[in-house]
């Protein structure tokens, strides 16, 4: 039946009002009727959820990576990057390194410790093993105790303007704020590398050698807050 009052068509309605406001937020083809539907659109709405929240929750290893060149020799690149004692020159915070006795002096299977200590004054221990060495190319190492399992790769290769230096982060995070984490992660590494660049092309090696002396201090594992 279909009536005209002040000028506008009225129409029987198709849905009861709650149907009707379900209808219009979902469009028709998820038209959600509780007498015949049996909740099925509520049901979708719980699968998505939980698809998000697997997704959110999935932890997969995942590989970050940056590189710079350098203008210098892949071997003065290499006796650089590979001294745990450089980063005195490029992270703030350290403190000093030491190798774990009993240990290979160097290669695979070499551990030592690099000492860090925070604004507040807490100090933390890391602790790294060379798991492949191809001087002076190639160096793999792990971080054995922060928790991520993280693997860190360094390439140099001879180019027409110098070294190739590049660094290769694997280590585990959540897949589904992987973007995120690439952007701080391969952030932070881009501005490590420019610090090897600067340190390196401004002749401020030699120096470094009297701070291996006053950080690599063997009798340092039992004394850290020295």
């Amino acid at each position: 039946m279909r009536t005209r009052l002040f000028g506008v068509r009225r129409c029987r309605w198709r849905y009861s009002p709650c149907e009707l406001v379900v209808a219009i937020s979902t469009g028709p083809s998820h038209t959600y009727n509780p007498r015949t539907s049996q909740g099925n659109w509520v049901e979708r709405l719980g699968r998505r959820w939980d698809s998000r929240r697997e997704a959110a929750s999935k932890v997969e290893r995942h590989a970050f990576e940056a590189s710079v060149v350098i203008a210098a020799d892949v071997e003065t690149v290499w006796e650089f990057v590979t001294e745990p004692a450089s980063n005195s020159e490029l992270e703030q915070g350290f403190v000093k390194t030491f190798p774990v006795p009993g240990t290979p002096t160097f290669g695979v299977g070499h551990q030592y410790c690099n000492v860090h200590e925070d604004e507040a004054g807490n100090q933390r221990v890391l602790l790294t093993e060379i798991e492949e060495v191809e001087r002076p190319r190639h160096l793999k190492r792990r971080i054995l105790n922060n928790g991520t399992d993280l693997v860190r790769v360094l390439t140099l290769e001879k180019v027409d303007a110098g070294c190739l230096y590049t660094v290769r982060t694997e280590t585990m995070a959540p897949t589904a704020d992987v973007e995120i984490a690439r952007h701080l992660v391969e952030g932070k590494m881009r501005q490590t590398l420019m610090k090897v660049k600067q340190v390196i092309e401004s002749d401020r090696i030699p120096a470094l050698s009297d701070a291996a002396e006053r950080l690599i201090r063997p009798s340092g594992i039992t004394r850290l807050t020295e």
